[in-house]
């Protein structure tokens, strides 16, 4: 199982997304805003797709964790270290590759999140414009 990660901080929000793919497959997404910095949003997502994916960890022992470059792999590999939450994935065998999505390979997967964000965005910008509007 890969698991590609991106967020973007735009003023106080940081608008974030993961795509899950199985045998080169997308087979989950999750997009959102969230409040925190760029590096304690990849966290909380990172947790939260390790917990909704919990019954298919159980069969599949190797993740592959794709972050959008070089800096923030190296925060989450770190934090991925030193966490205990991270630690009673390890204690079941779970296997993490983290890495950043610098590859050939990667360029469709990370080019598919970048714009579900940017749809999110465009999404997210126009309720609230229209939320505004009403009040």
């Amino acid at each position: 199982m890969k698991v590609y990660f991106k967020a973007d901080q735009v003023d106080n929000k940081t608008f974030y997304g993961y795509n899950i793919y199985m045998n080169d497959k997308l087979t989950d997404s999750l997009y959102g805003v969230m409040s925190g910095t760029k590096d304690e949003v990849l966290n909380k997502i990172t947790k939260n797709m390790l917990i909704k994916n919990n019954s298919v960890l159980a069969y599949d022992k190797l993740l592959t964790l794709k972050y959008e470059n070089l800096d923030t792999t190296k925060q989450m590999i770190h934090t991925i270290k030193y966490d205990q939450t991270y630690q009673s994935y390890k204690d079941k065998n779970i296997s993490f590759m983290i890495s950043p999505s610098v590859f050939l390979s990667d360029n469709i997967p990370m080019h598919q999140l970048s714009k579900g964000i940017e749809r999110y965005k465009i999404m997210y910008n126009y309720q609230i414009n229209k939320h505004n509007k009403t009040l």
